[in-house]
């Protein structure tokens, strides 16, 4: 099952805060040609959803998660900026 840590979930919640996105806007993580994505999407009934201090920052399409397992989106951080990453 793939999680987010604390410091992941307030990194998407600055990013949909920055941008001034409403509340139904999260970040959705997603497959484009064997990478892994992010972009900005509203939640589908299908979907994984993830939330930071009552806002839904992340959501994942169900299948998405299963072919995942395990995997944990963490904060990297970095002199040149935090970045976001799956491990696991």
């Amino acid at each position: 099952m793939v999680s987010i840590t604390d410091a992941a979930g307030a990194h998407l919640h600055e990013m949909l805060s920055r941008h001034s996105f409403g509340g139904d806007i999260a970040i959705r993580l997603l497959q484009d040609g064997g990478r892994l994505v992010l972009r900005t999407d509203r939640a589908q009934p299908r979907d994984q959803v993830f939330q930071h201090e009552g806002r839904t920052v992340l959501v994942v399409d169900r299948r998405l998660v299963e072919s995942l397992g395990d995997r944990t989106l963490e904060v990297h951080r970095r002199k040149s900026g935090d970045t976001l990453a799956l491990v696991g």
